[in-house]
Formats: structure tokens, sequence, C-alpha cells
């Protein structure tokens, strides 16, 4: 217990002096490995190193940099913008459309690229310029853009459901719930109800908002027009047939389908759209390998924190203390909300599930929680640890895009925190909204 108190405490304070969080974790976990009283033996010892590199062998972690990759293509091959076109088709003539058509191109992008970052890229450089042009505070666009970025980790298909799915199905789950196996594709039909959940509470706000600030109605493009938009965006929103139809019935495994989703970019950017060149695919697969080897380290440095941490029985001690708390698995799940969103506020997404989901998926499942409602309410409330200071990522590049001081975007954020938190309330009080496609889809097999 002393080891892993040490741990955490030096992990604190390596991050509060602005230590990458990939070596925060490692040097700490290594520490916590040094002190341990009760050592490791030899063979325990080395499979902590090996296990570092092992965890990133399985096979659908070779999923996400393909994602990565195919994420940064559909931002410079004219994807985005299509889906905007689209959007904006769909929503002319509403009052505070172009609001509205922030949430709806998330919604249609962030299910293709998977990713929050790219989402807030892509959408935010084309619509807080006409955003900005139609009157909207700069602020209040990028709060729409910031947090609707996140819908892009909730929807299929994205990266960190894949990487939760492999957490889990390395996690030991108490005895008599091995039937309760968490997978990429379940995980994938998971997020769609709950994402449609956080989407619907953004665009409600929007519209209370446009009311009360009387935003501009956009203009009808006639129908000829919009079904011309529709056919240009067909391209894009076939990819995620392509991936999704591929995963869920079975026609392909899930990197495939990530492959598949990185040729069908290629090809849309180069030769439908014409908006890629051919020299922009080494900078951007450069761009893609970064970001994959900071994600893969991650992974690589939190399987040892994790491998100390079980060693000191933190898992029991984390058990024993929540079930003489309570033994309602409502008040659970309010408690794991609350350490989510709390830890969400200093670590950014990836390292928080890392840490978070060996620890209390075996805590859930004792409570008789399934394990993919339990992924679907961390991934949620940790997504809304993306949108708030000090280490937003998505804040801080919304901020940066929009040219707005961060002080500024978080004041115009406060209202759309209370929506995602009212979407998060429903997630987790009502776990059907997760379970149900996913069951549906199986039994339909």
């Amino acid at each position: 217990m002393t080891a892993a108190i040490a741990m955490l405490a030096t992990f604190i304070v390596l991050l509060l002096v602005r230590v990458p969080v990939s070596f925060a974790i490692g040097l700490a976990a290594f520490l916590g490995f040094a002190l341990t009283p009760d050592p490791f033996d030899a063979r325990e010892s080395f499979a902590l190193l090996t296990g570092m590199t092992g965890t990133l062998k399985q096979n659908p972690l070779v999923a996400i940099p393909f994602f990565i990759l195919a994420g940064q293509i559909m931002g410079s091959g004219g994807i985005a913008s299509r889906l905007v076109d689209l959007s904006r088709g769909l929503l002319a003539g509403v009052r505070g459309g172009t609001s509205q058509v922030n949430v709806l191109s998330s919604l249609f992008f962030g299910g293709i690229s998977g990713s929050a970052v790219a989402d807030v890229s892509s959408i935010g450089s084309i619509l807080l310029p006409v955003m900005k042009e139609e009157g909207y505070e700069p602020e209040y666009s990028t709060a729409i853009t910031v947090t609707s970025a996140t819908l892009g980790l909730i929807l299929p298909p994205s990266n960190v459901m894949i990487l939760f799915a492999v957490i889990a199905g390395g996690v030991a789950l108490p005895n008599g719930h091995s039937e309760l196996a968490v997978g990429v594709d379940t995980m994938f039909l998971a997020g769609v109800v709950p994402g449609l959940a956080v989407a619907i509470t953004l665009m409600a706000l929007c519209a209370i908002e446009a009311r009360r600030r009387n935003h501009p109605r956009g203009t009808w493009p006639g129908l000829r027009a919009l079904a011309r938009r529709a056919v240009a965006a067909l391209p894009a929103l076939a990819i995620v047939w392509v991936i999704l139809g591929g995963i869920l019935f079975g026609w392909t495994l899930t990197y495939e389908a990530a492959a598949l989703a990185v040729v069908g970019a290629a090809a849309a950017g180069l030769w439908v759209y014409r908006e890629l060149r051919l020299r922009d695919l080494p900078r951007l697969l450069a761009n893609a390998v970064v970001t994959t080897g900071v994600v893969f380290f991650l992974i690589a440095t939190s399987s040892a924190m994790t491998a100390v941490l079980l060693q000191a029985d933190i898992d029991r001690i984390l058990l024993e203390v929540l079930t003489g708390l309570t033994q309602d698995p409502l008040i659970f799940l309010l408690l794991l909300n609350l350490v989510a969103l709390t830890l969400g506020l200093f670590l950014d997404l990836t390292p928080a599930l890392l840490i978070l989901t060996p620890l209390f998926l075996p805590v859930a499942v004792s409570y008789g929680i399934h394990p993919v409602h339990f992924g679907v309410v961390l991934l949620v409330n940790l997504c809304i640890g993306l949108c708030t200071p000090p280490v937003g990522s998505c804040l801080f590049v919304g901020s940066a895009i929009a040219g707005v001081p961060i002080e500024r975007v978080s004041r115009a954020l406060l209202p759309f925190y209370a929506a995602m938190l009212v979407a998060l309330a429903l997630i987790t009080l009502f776990p059907p909204l997760s379970l149900w496609l996913p069951e549906w889809f199986e039994s339909t097999r």
C-alpha cells in the first residue's frame, strides 16, 4: 500500500511540474515497482517489462493507427466540408440553424473519424468563420464546436471504444461473471444511442439559445441543391457503412475495416473531391505516426502502473471501501461519475481510461453492472473532461482555432456542461440506452 501511495503521489507531482503524462506514468510506475514491500520475483519482474510491449500486440489495437490516419486524411480531403454542406442544407430555415449544423456535422464526421480533436480541427476550421460572419459570438461558437466534437469518441468507430474493449478484455472479473465479455463491435453498438442522446441535448440547448440570442435563420437552398449536397456527401457516408457493416456483420476484422477506411478516405480525397494531393500524404502519415506513438506509449506505461496497483491489492481495497459505503449500484455509479469527472479535469481521456478501467470494472461487475454500461458511462464522463480546463485537449484546440482566450470559452461552456451532464445522467440512470442496441443486434444474428 505504501508503494502505491508513493507511486500516485509521484505521479501527481510530476504532472504539476508539467512532465508529459506518459513519462509521469512510467516513472511513477517504476518507482512503485522499486518500493513494493512484497517484491515481484524475477518471473513477475520480467512479465512486468514484457507486458508493457505485450499489451500493444493485441489485434484490435492495430486498428487505432489506421483510424488515426483515416481521420487525418478525411480532415484534409474535403470530406468534412461535404458533410457540413449537407448539414446546412438539412437545417436551412431553422433559427440558429448554423449552431445546429455544428452539432449535426460533428455527428456525421465524428462517426467517420472517431476522433474528437480531428472533429474540432476540421469542423471548427470550416464553421467558426461562417458563424462569426452570421453574428454568433466567437466564444459561443467555440463552445458548441468543442462539446459536439466529443461525439466522435462516443459514436462508432471510436478509438477509445477499441481501447476500452482491449483493457476490459484483460481484466479479471469476479467469479461467475466470465461471460460478460466486451468486444469492439459490442462497444461500437453501445455508443450509438448514448451518442445520439448527447447530440440531442446539445441541439436542444442550441435551440433555446437561438431564441434567447435571436440568432439568424439560414436560407433554404432548394430541393435540387440539397439533393446535390447529399450526393456529394455519399462517398463520405459510405465509409461509415464500410467500417460498421464490415465489423458488425463479421465481414472484416476491426483493423481490416480501419485499413479500408484509410483507402476509402484517400480515394475520396484524391479522385472524388480532388482536394487531397499526393504530396500531402507524407505529412499526414507523419502526423498519424506521432499521434500513434503517443497513444501507444501511454498504453504501455499505464499497463505497468496498473500491474503495481494490482500487486498492492488496490482493487480489493477499493471494493471493500465502496461496499462499506453502499450496496446500491446506482450510488456506486454516481461515485464513479464524481471520480471520473474530477480526474478528467487533470488527465486526458486516454490515461484516465487506462487507469480507471482496471480498478473500477471488477467493482462495477460486483455491483451487478454490465461492463458495457460501465464503459459507456466512464467514457461519457471523460469526454466531458476533454472540454474542461486546465488540460482539456478539445478546449485548447478549439480556442486556438477560434483565436478566443480559454477563459472566455470556458465561461461560454457552462450551459453546455449542464447539457452534457443531463445526457450523462440519462445514460447512467437508464442502462438500456447503452445495452439495448447490442442486445437487439445479438438477438438478430
